[in-house]
């Protein structure tokens, strides 16, 4: 990831949806072309991925951040 693509991750400004592995933002907030992340799914490095860390992060942080 480049330094703005991690910097918005770590903002919860988008999210990886653990079953799907798509890229998903904000409603409301910028889009990914906005944020200039051209990748829209992680299918690609699914048997590198950790399942249960993806699952925490999208529950626990980018889905609380889109229920406020």
């Amino acid at each position: 990831l480049s330094a703005s693509a991690h910097r918005s991750f770590d903002a919860n400004l988008w999210g990886i949806n653990p079953n799907t592995l798509k890229l998903e933002t904000l409603p409301g907030g910028p889009n990914l072309e906005r944020l200039k992340i051209n990748v829209r799914d992680l299918k690609r490095f699914e048997n590198k991925l950790n399942r249960e860390a993806l699952e925490y992060r999208y529950k626990n942080l980018f889905l609380k951040k889109f229920a406020s």
